[in-house]
């Protein structure tokens, strides 16, 4: 699957999660006056302004949504060396996703998981 399809995927399920507001305003997608979701996302690779819309919060409210999830985190003794235990801890969806998607080098490779 290309770059441009994978962003194709994360647009449509973020859409249907009522994301339009940042995409009109900001990137200029307006399906209603003729800019189709296509040449949208043909723009947004092109020159890379879908790094702009990744890290918008309205988009990752609507991609990831707002409820809590579960993650393990390792704990560390005082001298930085890491326990055989884990940590539970919550936190909101989009919040824990967008986090660790700024780790990531490839930001579209880290979004393929959520859409396949």
């Amino acid at each position: 699957m290309t770059d441009a399809e994978v962003l194709r995927k994360v647009v449509i399920k973020a859409t249907d999660f009522n994301w339009s507001e940042f995409a009109i305003e900001v990137l200029d997608y307006q399906p209603s006056y003729g800019c189709d979701l296509d040449t949208f996302i043909n723009y947004i690779v092109t020159d890379h302004t879908y790094i702009i819309m990744l890290f918008d919060y309205s988009f990752a409210k609507a991609l990831w949504g707002e409820q809590f999830v579960e993650f393990e985190v390792p704990v560390f003794s005082e001298k930085g060396q890491t326990y055989a235990e884990h940590k539970t801890c919550k936190q909101i969806a989009w919040k824990h996703y967008l986090q660790r998607m700024v780790l990531h080098k490839k930001r579209i490779d880290y979004l393929r998981r959520f859409i396949e």
